[in-house]
């Protein structure tokens, strides 16, 4: 066998082995969650759904779930939004102080969650101005913001300036040219982008933890809560379907966009 045939021999294995790394935490939660015994156990010695019908009994579930879905989805149209006018900004045009906006912007993707959470836990205990629920709602935008901007980035970078040139040739202006030519070049980065900040933010624990009260419980914090309370495997039946929910929100877009877009607009 050739050097270049055992190298990638050699590469196949790594990988394989880096995703089952990845999954093998995953698959036990699932696995485990089907187990009869009122304990959580790997392997289970026999299995039942019954801790599947023991998450509609969890007391204060609807109103975190509630809580979770209103900050997503308020944060994700305004991640959107904000990210993708960020991104035109950035990809098109030079102007002073645009390598500290970069930074500013993308610094959720580098700086560690417990001081982002720490530090906006200060800030909004100075000002006490919004409420809770207001205060974390800025925080998930915050912090899902720079996945939007590096989503739509990637997809201008690959964007063929020609065709938006001839638009402006032929009496286009800036917002029909958006609407007609770009639009429809990034429109696939942009439902990519928000299915990751839904998922970010739906998800998060580190940030919401430090933004919670006692009238403002996200689904993660209320896990976390089951997890301290119970012994059962009622919490890894929950977050099962809590990771079968995220495998299809990726596999939606997938199928939409495509896997090797998708790859290339997620690693920027």
């Amino acid at each position: 066998m050739s050097k270049a045939g055992s190298r990638h021999i050699l590469l196949k294995a790594l990988v394989l082995v880096i995703l089952l790394f990845i999954l093998s935490p995953l698959v036990v939660v699932i696995v485990s969650s089907f187990g009869e015994a009122a304990f959580l156990y790997f392997p289970p010695s026999s299995y039942s759904f019954k801790w599947y019908r023991e998450i509609l009994e969890l007391d204060g579930l609807g109103e975190a779930l509630r809580t979770s879905l209103v900050i997503s989805g308020v944060a994700t149209p305004v991640s959107v939004i904000l990210g993708t006018t960020s991104a035109l900004a950035l990809a098109r045009y030079e102007f002073i102080g645009k390598g500290v906006l970069i930074g500013v912007l993308l610094s959720p993707l580098v700086v560690p969650a417990i001081v982002i959470g720490i530090a906006m836990l200060q800030f909004f205990k100075t000002i006490d101005l919004i409420s809770s629920t207001q205060a974390m709602m800025v925080a998930h935008i915050a912090i899902t913001l720079p996945y939007m901007v590096r989503t739509v980035v990637a997809s201008l970078e690959m964007e063929d300036r020609s065709v938006l040139e001839a638009a402006t040739m032929l009496g286009a202006n800036m917002f029909q040219s958006f609407i007609y030519v770009t639009l429809p070049t990034i429109r696939s980065s942009i439902f990519s982008g928000a299915i990751f900040v839904f998922i970010i933010s739906f998800d998060n624990y580190a940030i919401s933890l430090f933004m919670s009260d006692a009238l403002t419980t996200t689904l993660p914090i209320k896990m976390l809560e089951y997890i301290e309370s119970r012994t059962d495997p009622t919490v890894a039946a929950l977050s099962s379907l809590l990771i079968v929910l995220s495998a299809l929100l990726l596999l939606i877009s997938i199928w939409i966009v495509g896997l090797k877009k998708v790859s290339r607009l997620s690693g920027g």
